[in-house]
Protein backbone atom coordinates (compact mmCIF):
# COMPACT_ATOMS: atom_id res chain seq x y z
CA UNK A 1 0.00 0.00 0.00
CA UNK A 2 1.80 3.08 -0.97
CA UNK A 3 0.55 6.59 0.98
CA UNK A 4 2.63 9.37 -0.54
CA UNK A 5 2.17 13.09 1.27
CA UNK A 6 0.42 14.94 -1.53
CA UNK A 7 1.19 18.39 -1.10
CA UNK A 8 -1.97 20.31 -2.46
CA UNK A 9 -4.04 19.04 0.25
CA UNK A 10 -6.99 22.23 1.02
CA UNK A 11 -5.86 22.92 4.65
CA UNK A 12 -8.56 22.00 7.21
CA UNK A 13 -10.97 19.83 4.79
CA UNK A 14 -12.63 17.30 6.41
CA UNK A 15 -9.96 16.92 9.31
CA UNK A 16 -11.51 15.22 12.36
CA UNK A 17 -10.24 16.23 16.31
CA UNK A 18 -8.12 14.16 18.26
CA UNK A 19 -11.05 13.11 20.78
CA UNK A 20 -13.38 11.97 17.69
CA UNK A 21 -10.59 9.91 16.25
CA UNK A 22 -9.95 8.17 19.78
CA UNK A 23 -13.15 7.49 20.10
CA UNK A 24 -13.91 5.92 16.49
CA UNK A 25 -10.39 3.76 16.83
CA UNK A 26 -12.34 2.59 20.17
CA UNK A 27 -15.31 1.58 18.29
CA UNK A 28 -14.25 0.41 15.31
CA UNK A 29 -13.34 -3.27 17.40
CA UNK A 30 -16.87 -3.69 18.62
CA UNK A 31 -18.72 -6.59 17.42
CA UNK A 32 -21.86 -4.65 16.95
CA UNK A 33 -20.00 -2.03 14.99
CA UNK A 34 -18.86 -4.83 12.19
CA UNK A 35 -22.48 -5.88 12.36
CA UNK A 36 -24.24 -2.85 11.42
CA UNK A 37 -21.50 -2.32 9.02
CA UNK A 38 -22.15 -5.54 7.33
CA UNK A 39 -26.05 -4.72 6.96
CA UNK A 40 -25.11 -1.40 5.50
CA UNK A 41 -22.83 -2.86 3.09
CA UNK A 42 -25.39 -4.93 1.40
CA UNK A 43 -28.20 -2.33 1.60
CA UNK A 44 -26.12 -0.17 -0.30
CA UNK A 45 -26.14 -2.64 -3.36
CA UNK A 46 -22.42 -2.01 -4.28
CA UNK A 47 -22.72 -5.76 -5.58
CA UNK A 48 -25.66 -4.01 -8.38
CA UNK A 49 -23.69 -1.13 -8.75
CA UNK A 50 -19.94 -2.31 -10.16
CA UNK A 51 -17.89 -5.03 -11.63
CA UNK A 52 -15.63 -6.84 -9.66
CA UNK A 53 -12.63 -5.51 -12.34
CA UNK A 54 -13.58 -2.10 -11.91
CA UNK A 55 -11.21 0.61 -10.55
CA UNK A 56 -13.16 2.00 -7.68
CA UNK A 57 -11.90 4.56 -5.49
CA UNK A 58 -13.44 5.40 -1.60
CA UNK A 59 -12.64 9.34 -0.94
CA UNK A 60 -12.35 9.76 2.59
CA UNK A 61 -11.11 6.14 2.90
CA UNK A 62 -10.53 6.32 6.47
CA UNK A 63 -9.40 3.02 8.23
CA UNK A 64 -10.12 1.28 4.84
CA UNK A 65 -13.05 -0.97 7.05
CA UNK A 66 -15.36 -0.15 3.15
CA UNK A 67 -12.54 -0.90 0.82
CA UNK A 68 -11.53 -4.13 2.70
CA UNK A 69 -15.34 -5.25 2.36
CA UNK A 70 -15.25 -4.46 -1.04
CA UNK A 71 -12.28 -6.65 -1.22
CA UNK A 72 -13.47 -9.67 0.30
CA UNK A 73 -16.48 -9.52 -2.35
CA UNK A 74 -13.61 -10.07 -4.86
CA UNK A 75 -13.55 -6.61 -6.17
CA UNK A 76 -9.55 -5.91 -7.72
CA UNK A 77 -8.93 -2.30 -8.35
CA UNK A 78 -9.31 -0.59 -5.14
CA UNK A 79 -8.13 2.92 -4.78
CA UNK A 80 -8.15 5.37 -1.28
CA UNK A 81 -8.03 9.03 -0.75
CA UNK A 82 -7.75 10.00 3.05
CA UNK A 83 -7.02 13.82 3.97
CA UNK A 84 -6.02 12.27 7.75
CA UNK A 85 -3.23 9.80 6.95
CA UNK A 86 -3.37 8.71 11.29
CA UNK A 87 -7.05 7.11 10.92
CA UNK A 88 -5.42 4.73 7.73
CA UNK A 89 -5.08 1.25 9.22
CA UNK A 90 -1.52 0.44 9.30
CA UNK A 91 -2.16 -3.39 9.43
CA UNK A 92 -4.06 -3.70 6.32
CA UNK A 93 -1.93 -5.59 3.53
CA UNK A 94 0.21 -3.68 1.18
CA UNK A 95 -0.59 -5.71 -1.46
CA UNK A 96 -4.92 -5.44 -0.68
CA UNK A 97 -5.04 -2.31 -2.53
CA UNK A 98 -2.93 -0.36 -5.74
CA UNK A 99 -2.73 2.79 -4.14
CA UNK A 100 -3.71 4.72 -1.35
CA UNK A 101 -3.14 8.41 -1.48
CA UNK A 102 -3.34 11.47 1.12
CA UNK A 103 -5.27 14.20 -0.09
CA UNK A 104 -8.17 16.00 -0.22
CA UNK A 105 -12.07 15.27 -1.46
CA UNK A 106 -11.72 18.99 -2.69
CA UNK A 107 -8.46 18.05 -4.89
CA UNK A 108 -8.87 14.44 -5.33
CA UNK A 109 -4.93 13.32 -6.25
CA UNK A 110 -5.70 10.81 -9.32
CA UNK A 111 -5.66 12.00 -13.12
CA UNK A 112 -8.77 12.84 -15.51
CA UNK A 113 -11.58 9.89 -16.00
CA UNK A 114 -9.51 7.59 -14.13
CA UNK A 115 -12.16 5.38 -12.16
CA UNK A 116 -15.50 3.68 -13.22
CA UNK A 117 -17.10 4.26 -9.77
CA UNK A 118 -16.15 7.09 -6.88
CA UNK A 119 -17.69 5.91 -3.39
CA UNK A 120 -18.43 8.86 -0.44
CA UNK A 121 -18.99 7.22 3.17
CA UNK A 122 -20.01 9.52 5.87
CA UNK A 123 -17.40 12.02 4.53
CA UNK A 124 -19.62 14.86 3.51
CA UNK A 125 -20.91 16.16 6.65
CA UNK A 126 -17.81 16.74 7.78
CA UNK A 127 -16.99 19.00 5.04
CA UNK A 128 -18.11 22.62 4.92
CA UNK A 129 -21.23 23.04 2.95
CA UNK A 130 -19.65 25.88 0.65
CA UNK A 131 -17.21 22.74 -0.61
CA UNK A 132 -19.63 20.58 -1.36
CA UNK A 133 -20.01 21.76 -5.21
CA UNK A 134 -15.86 21.24 -5.29
CA UNK A 135 -16.09 17.85 -3.92
CA UNK A 136 -18.87 16.82 -6.99
CA UNK A 137 -16.89 18.58 -9.48
CA UNK A 138 -13.64 16.89 -8.76
CA UNK A 139 -15.39 13.13 -8.48
CA UNK A 140 -16.94 14.21 -11.94
CA UNK A 141 -13.58 15.48 -13.06
CA UNK A 142 -12.00 11.70 -11.84
CA UNK A 143 -14.85 9.49 -13.07
CA UNK A 144 -14.86 8.16 -16.91
CA UNK A 145 -17.72 8.33 -19.01
CA UNK A 146 -21.33 7.00 -17.55
CA UNK A 147 -18.71 6.68 -14.47
CA UNK A 148 -21.11 5.88 -10.91
CA UNK A 149 -21.32 7.92 -7.67
CA UNK A 150 -22.13 6.36 -4.80
CA UNK A 151 -22.78 9.03 -1.42
CA UNK A 152 -23.78 7.34 1.93
CA UNK A 153 -24.47 10.14 4.60
CA UNK A 154 -26.25 9.84 8.07
CA UNK A 155 -29.43 11.37 7.69
CA UNK A 156 -31.86 13.19 9.27
CA UNK A 157 -29.82 14.97 12.33
CA UNK A 158 -33.06 14.66 14.24
CA UNK A 159 -32.79 10.08 13.82
CA UNK A 160 -29.39 10.28 14.88
CA UNK A 161 -29.77 12.86 17.96
CA UNK A 162 -32.33 10.37 19.26
CA UNK A 163 -30.39 7.27 18.40
CA UNK A 164 -27.72 8.92 20.29
CA UNK A 165 -30.05 9.63 23.66
CA UNK A 166 -30.77 6.45 23.71
CA UNK A 167 -26.97 5.33 23.52
CA UNK A 168 -26.59 7.77 26.34
CA UNK A 169 -29.30 6.13 28.72
CA UNK A 170 -27.72 2.69 27.94
CA UNK A 171 -24.28 3.81 28.62
CA UNK A 172 -25.71 4.30 32.15
CA UNK A 173 -26.06 0.50 32.74
CA UNK A 174 -22.34 -0.21 32.22
CA UNK A 175 -21.98 -0.98 28.53
CA UNK A 176 -18.78 0.87 26.98
CA UNK A 177 -20.20 0.78 23.54
CA UNK A 178 -23.03 2.64 23.82
CA UNK A 179 -21.55 5.41 26.35
CA UNK A 180 -18.53 5.69 22.99
CA UNK A 181 -20.82 6.16 20.42
CA UNK A 182 -23.52 8.67 22.47
CA UNK A 183 -20.02 10.54 22.73
CA UNK A 184 -19.11 10.14 18.86
CA UNK A 185 -22.45 11.01 17.84
CA UNK A 186 -22.83 13.96 19.99
CA UNK A 187 -20.03 15.63 19.12
CA UNK A 188 -20.83 15.66 15.37
CA UNK A 189 -24.33 17.11 16.35
CA UNK A 190 -23.42 20.60 14.85
CA UNK A 191 -21.63 18.96 11.36
CA UNK A 192 -25.14 16.32 11.24
CA UNK A 193 -27.45 19.21 11.88
CA UNK A 194 -25.84 21.63 9.34
CA UNK A 195 -25.92 18.57 6.43
CA UNK A 196 -29.43 17.69 6.72
CA UNK A 197 -30.49 21.52 6.67
CA UNK A 198 -28.82 21.92 3.51
CA UNK A 199 -29.42 18.52 1.85
CA UNK A 200 -31.45 19.62 -0.77
CA UNK A 201 -29.00 22.50 -1.92
CA UNK A 202 -26.48 19.47 -2.02
CA UNK A 203 -28.86 17.11 -4.12
CA UNK A 204 -29.14 20.40 -6.71
CA UNK A 205 -24.98 20.40 -7.09
CA UNK A 206 -25.08 16.63 -7.68
CA UNK A 207 -28.20 16.81 -9.83
CA UNK A 208 -25.51 19.47 -12.11
CA UNK A 209 -23.05 16.52 -12.78
CA UNK A 210 -24.99 13.14 -12.42
CA UNK A 211 -28.39 11.58 -13.40
CA UNK A 212 -29.94 9.97 -10.23
CA UNK A 213 -30.14 6.46 -10.94
CA UNK A 214 -31.62 5.49 -6.89
CA UNK A 215 -32.14 7.22 -3.75
CA UNK A 216 -32.95 5.93 -0.62
CA UNK A 217 -33.02 6.30 3.47
CA UNK A 218 -31.84 2.86 5.92
CA UNK A 219 -30.48 2.53 9.18
CA UNK A 220 -30.37 6.51 9.43
CA UNK A 221 -28.77 6.84 6.13
CA UNK A 222 -29.56 8.71 3.30
CA UNK A 223 -27.86 6.37 0.29
CA UNK A 224 -27.64 7.84 -3.49
CA UNK A 225 -26.27 6.60 -6.61
CA UNK A 226 -25.89 8.25 -9.93
CA UNK A 227 -24.17 8.28 -13.09
CA UNK A 228 -22.10 10.75 -14.40
CA UNK A 229 -24.06 12.83 -17.21
CA UNK A 230 -22.40 12.48 -20.68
Amino acid sequence: MRIPVYPNIQEGIGLLSEEWKETFHILKEQKFLKFTQGIMFHCIGILNIAKTDDKICDVGCGQLSFLNQLKSHGFKNLYGVEVDETLINPTSSGDSFPEIKIGSACKIPFEDKFFDVVTIYAVLHHIGIKDHETVISEVDRVLKANGKLLIIEPYPFAFWKIWSIICRFLGTFGSPYFRNYYKLVSSEYDLLSNFSANLGVLKCKIKEKFNKVSGKWFLGYWIFVGTKRS
